[in-house]
């Protein structure tokens, strides 16, 4: 972060500095909330809450996954345990 440029040793992908790309870069961080982030952080972040799926929305979501690969009962087992 000091050399303002990322490097994911992962994916062996480098991000360079904003000062070389086009248009500086979008860092999106999720959260689950198990912990709190600090304030200095926070006063930087724009916040955006998502609505939880609904049914239709997660077999969508299912089905752009794994097609035809899981049964119709597993599918809505599965939508059954998430909601």
């Amino acid at each position: 972060m000091e050399e303002k440029r990322f490097f994911f040793e992962e994916t062996q992908t480098e991000i360079p500095s904003p000062e070389q790309l086009a248009a500086p870069p979008i860092v999106i961080i999720t959260s689950n909330g198990e912990r709190d982030l600090p304030n200095a952080f926070l006063r930087r972040c724009f916040f955006h809450y998502f609505d939880p799926p609904i049914a239709e929305e997660l077999y969508n979501i299912i089905k752009a996954h794994f097609g035809e690969q899981l049964p119709e009962i597993l599918t809505e087992e599965i939508i059954d345990t998430f909601l």
